[in-house]
């Protein structure tokens, strides 16, 4: 199974019920949402979680965009399924409370830790037991490096075959060419680079 972002997040949660995964090749994703949303890089002892330190400032600007984005999406499609646009369009309602305490703290709250802990990379590690490569974009500023590495180091510490690659591109585009692939990266565009 592979996909990026998202794409790659479920195929842990996925991995972690369905034994018919022979193998995961997650893009871009999280390990730890909660790290993610709100990193605090004052300590890594514990890889990407808060269990020893205090949670980070919001990314503002990837948290507006996804509910932008998303409520949106949920209102247009309203027309053709009116259960998108109650209460808080395409998201459960903890979410948009979640999003609204976050913009007025600027940090998380245990709410919102419990609400995200569910839906991290994280939560569904120890039970993924198939070969695992992991691809982590070093020009991300949603899901940077260390979530990747903190998953590689969760599986690595379990037995599970894990692989790692960095690519120049992430979410936040590339340093390579337009596509934004150094030469020699994967390229998702689908356009041919050749080594210069």
């Amino acid at each position: 199974m592979t996909g990026g972002s998202y794409g790659g997040q479920i195929q842990f949660a996925t991995a972690a019920v369905d034994s018919r995964l022979d193998t995961l090749v997650p893009l871009m994703t999280w390990n730890d949402l909660r790290y993610a949303l709100a990193p605090n890089n004052a300590s890594f002892t514990r890889g990407v979680t808060y269990a020893d330190s205090n949670p980070g400032t919001e990314k503002i600007g990837w948290t507006g965009l996804f509910f932008g984005v998303g409520i949106a999406d949920g209102v247009q499609g309203a027309r053709t399924d009116p259960a998108r646009n109650v209460g808080c369009p395409n998201f459960v309602l903890q979410a948009c409370q979640a999003k609204a305490t976050l913009d007025t703290l600027g940090y998380p709250t245990q709410d919102t830790f419990t609400l995200t802990d569910r839906v991290s990379v994280a939560h569904y590690l120890d039970r993924v037991k198939v070969p695992t490569f992991l691809i982590q974009g070093e020009n991300d500023t949603l899901f940077n490096l260390q979530e990747a590495v903190a998953t590689y180091q969760a599986l690595r510490a379990r037995g599970v075959p894990v692989s790692m690659a960095w690519q120049s591109w992430g979410h936040s585009g590339g340093t390579g060419t337009s596509s934004g692939a150094a030469p020699g990266e994967l390229d998702l565009t689908g356009q041919h680079i050749e080594d210069t």
